[in-house]
């Protein structure tokens, strides 16, 4: 029979929580914030439809590369906008920013 781990002696700190001091609260500048990421959410949207829609419109545009970055753009909209609220980066970014209290 082998005596007790050696990893398992000293590795015994419970942790309750923890504070991220690089990230304050931003006071009045949250609706600044809140308008930023807006504007960089419909901006990637907008640029991922236009792009989706020149691919599909554009008959010298379906060869496999495109075909490939078209697929690119629809998962980023679907990871970004559509999935659960875990990996919905952009829309829980923004509707932190407006909820700070």
């Amino acid at each position: 029979m082998r005596g007790p781990s050696p990893f398992r002696r000293h590795n015994s700190t419970p942790v309750a929580s923890f504070v991220l001091s690089a990230y304050s609260h931003p006071g009045s500048l949250h609706w600044l914030f809140f308008c930023v990421l807006l504007t960089l959410y419909a901006l990637i949207v907008f640029s991922n439809l236009l792009l989706i829609l020149v691919i599909a419109l554009n008959r010298s545009l379906h060869e496999p590369m495109y075909v490939f970055l078209c697929s690119l753009f629809l998962n980023e909209l679907y990871g970004s906008a559509l999935a659960c609220r875990t990996t919905a980066t952009w829309p829980f970014a923004i509707h932190f920013t407006i909820n700070l209290s």
